[in-house]
């Protein structure tokens, strides 16, 4: 997405899609580790920069087999939601697609 071409519209659509895609990754990291919710929420955590990250915890993905990160998308998700909320002269506080 090229910044001339942002709206109000484009990046509300665009932070919906990454919700989505945050959320079916979410899922799928739960799916590897049945059982071991509390696992996967600790290296989630740690990829929030929540927790630290230590060779305990690496031990951990490793052990539960899950990805670095858990959620690709996350960085771009974070850095459109503040642009979307934060950005003067998008017309923001029109946009009805946030949060359908």
């Amino acid at each position: 997405m090229n910044v001339p071409d942002l709206t109000s519209e484009t990046l509300a659509t665009r932070v919906c899609e990454l919700q989505a895609t945050f959320q079916q990754e979410s899922a799928q990291a739960f799916a590897k580790a049945p059982g071991r919710e509390q696992d996967v929420l600790a290296l989630m955590q740690e990829e929030a920069l929540q927790r630290p990250r230590t060779p305990a915890t690496d031990a951990l993905r490793t052990e539960l087999g899950l990805p670095y990160p858990i959620h690709p998308c996350a960085d771009e998700l974070t850095r459109l939601s503040r642009m979307l909320y934060t950005a003067h002269g998008l017309g923001t506080a029109s946009v009805t697609v946030v949060g359908d």
